[in-house]
């Protein structure tokens, strides 16, 4: 699932990424760098569908939703199998770094956090987070506090947690 205002999901990166997996295939070295955690493992392919709205799918085995949960990017998505209480949330959650705040503001922050009270509600037993390990059981709950913390502080900070 991809957003493409962000930087990761343009043209000019997937290239990149595709190129990184071609020579990473040729030669059975192991991702290096950030790519390893962006693009780990991972078929890059371009959307086939515009979502404009949050829309169900029927995948014959199971059933989807995409979700929008704007706020690290205007276009985030996250994808819910309710059926296996699992979530995919794109950048709206992370884990193990700060989320990037760099690129917005305050009142971009508060519609992120929406997006997080929203997800929250899903009690989703599984998060596959856009960066950092599955989140399983009450990892959930931690990661989504740890996220929801980084923005609370910023808006009060009036500025990313990376500012100077």
């Amino acid at each position: 699932m991809g957003t493409p205002r962000h930087r990761a999901n343009r043209g000019g990166v997937r290239r990149g990424a595709c190129r990184l997996q071609e020579y990473d295939r040729q030669s059975g070295a192991p991702p290096a760098g950030e790519e390893s955690a962006f693009y780990f493992d991972t078929e890059l392919a371009n959307p086939n569908r515009q979502i404009e709205s949050d829309t169900r799918f029927d995948l014959g085995a199971c059933e989807v939703e995409i979700l929008l949960t704007p706020g690290h990017t205007p276009t985030n998505i996250s994808v819910w199998l309710e059926s296996e209480r699992v979530l995919f949330t794109g950048d709206c959650l992370i884990a193990k770094y700060l989320p990037n705040l760099d690129a917005g503001s305050p009142p971009d922050w508060r519609i992120w956090l929406a997006s997080i009270d929203r997800l929250e509600q899903l009690d989703a037993q599984i998060v596959v987070a856009g960066h950092g390990p599955v989140a399983r059981g009450a990892e959930v709950p931690a990661m989504i506090a740890r996220v929801r913390e980084v923005l609370h502080n910023s808006i009060a900070r009036g500025a990313s947690p990376t500012a100077l």
